[in-house]
C-alpha cells in the first residue's frame, strides 16, 4: 500500500462519519435498507434474487450529471437508466434487473459489459451496495442496491456501505482495463483532496456539492491542460486548433487523450466538453 493510501485509510478510520454529518434522508434510508433486508428475508425462496431501492424524485427525464458525467460511458449511463426503468415500473422498491433483463432492454450482448458497467456505477457512487440478504442457514440470497439521481456523497456512502473502499481497491487489479483505471482516478481524486489538507469525510451540502461538480468541470481540466502543454485551454482563452501547427496538434492530442485516462477512459471527444 503506497504512502497516500496509507494516509487516506488512518484518516477515516479517525474521521468515522457521526451521525450528525449524515444528510438527513441518510439514517431514514438506512431503516428502510433494514425493513427491505427483513421482508426479503420472509419472502425467500430457493432463487437467490438482489433487491433494489430507488432514491431519489419520481421524474421521466434523465438526471443532466448522468448525461454529462466525464468518467460514464453511454454504456454506463444505459445500465443506469435501465435500472431506473425497473424500479419505475414497480414504484422504487422491487427486484434488482438480472443481467439478462438488462441485456435485453439495453441491447448490449454480453453480461460482462453489464457487470462491468454496474462496478462503474458503483465506484463512482450513482449506484450503492447497501447490504446483502442470507436466510436462516447464512446462505447468500441477494443484495439490495439503492440507486441515485446524483452521485452519493462519500460520508453518506460510507455509511452505506462499509465496503466500498475495500471494493474500489480490490478493482485496482480488475481484470479489465478500464474498471482498473476508474479504480484508480476515484482513490487518486481522494488522495488529492487529503493532501490538500480537506477531510474527504466531511458533510458536503447539496447545493454545494452541485456547485463543486459544476466549478470542477469549468476549472480543473483546464488547469490540468495547461499544466500539461504550457498555454490555456480554448475553453479558458487559448488558441483554437484550428490555428494550431502540426507539432501543436500532436501535443494537444496528447494532452487530451491523458486527461481523458485520468478520467477512466480513453474518448477525447468527451474531454471538448471541459476544454472547448
Amino acid at each position: 500500500m503506497s504512502m497516500r493510501r496509507s494516509v487516506r485509510t488512518t484518516l477515516i478510520l479517525c474521521m468515522g462519519p457521526e451521525q450528525s454529518d449524515l444528510r438527513p434522508d441518510t439514517p431514514a434510508l438506512r431503516a428502510l435498507i433494514q425493513t427491505t433486508v427483513e421482508r426479503a428475508q420472509a419472502r425467500l425462496t430457493k432463487i437467490s434474487t438482489d433487491t433494489l431501492l430507488f432514491m431519489g424524485n419520481w421524474h421521466q427525464a434523465i438526471p443532466t450529471l448522468l448525461v454529462q458525467d466525464p468518467v460514464l460511458e453511454p454504456v454506463d449511463k444505459l445500465v443506469w437508466m435501465v435500472i431506473l426503468l425497473q424500479a419505475r415500473e414497480t414504484g422504487g422498491r422491487t427486484g434488482f434487473p438480472r443481467y439478462d433483463t438488462i441485456a435485453e432492454k439495453a441491447n448490449i450482448r454480453s453480461t460482462s459489459t453489464i457487470s462491468r458497467a454496474i462496478a462503474i456505477l458503483r465506484m463512482t457512487r450513482w449506484l450503492t451496495l447497501c447490504a446483502s440478504i442470507r436466510d436462516a442457514q447464512g446462505q447468500f440470497r441477494g443484495n439490495v442496491y439503492a440507486l441515485h439521481d446524483e452521485p452519493l456523497p462519500l460520508i453518506d456512502t460510507l455509511h452505506l456501505d462499509a465496503n466500498y473502499f475495500r471494493f474500489v481497491e480490490q478493482s485496482l487489479t480488475h481484470h479489465h482495463a478500464r474498471v482498473c483505471r476508474v479504480a484508480t482516478a476515484v482513490l487518486d481524486s481522494l488522495d488529492e483532496d487529503i493532501l490538500a489538507g480537506e477531510n474527504i469525510t466531511a458533510p458536503v451540502p447539496l447545493l454545494e456539492q452541485r456547485a463543486q461538480i459544476a466549478l470542477s468541470r469549468k476549472t480543473k481540466k483546464p488547469q490540468r491542460y495547461l499544466e500539461l502543454i504550457g498555454w490555456p485551454a480554448p475553453v479558458a482563452g487559448g488558441p483554437k486548433a484550428s490555428a494550431f501547427n502540426a507539432e501543436q496538434k500532436r501535443l494537444d492530442q496528447d494532452a487530451r487523450l491523458i486527461i481523458s485516462k485520468e478520467l477512466g477512459h480513453e474518448r477525447i471527444q468527451v474531454v471538448s466538453i471541459y476544454l472547448g
